[in-house]
């Protein structure tokens, strides 16, 4: 994990957060099983971290503009 104290995170965290940035603030839940008995497995709905999209375009143009 990464961080300081009590704010720590995994590499897998931090992608999830940055793929929902760029998923305009809908978070998809992990998967780790695709098929059970050969039946595939449903994937959970995503979470919506915003009520405002227009919020998670203005974080993603920020995040765009500092990797330049």
């Amino acid at each position: 994990a990464w961080g300081q104290g009590q704010l720590a995170s995994t590499p897998v965290a931090l992608a999830r957060m940055a793929g929902a940035i760029a998923n305009r603030g809908l978070m998809q839940p992990s998967r780790y099983v695709l098929r059970c008995g050969g039946k595939p497995v449903a994937m959970a709905r995503g979470v919506s971290l915003t009520r405002q999209p227009e919020a998670a375009d203005l974080l993603r143009d920020f995040m765009i503009e500092q990797s330049n």
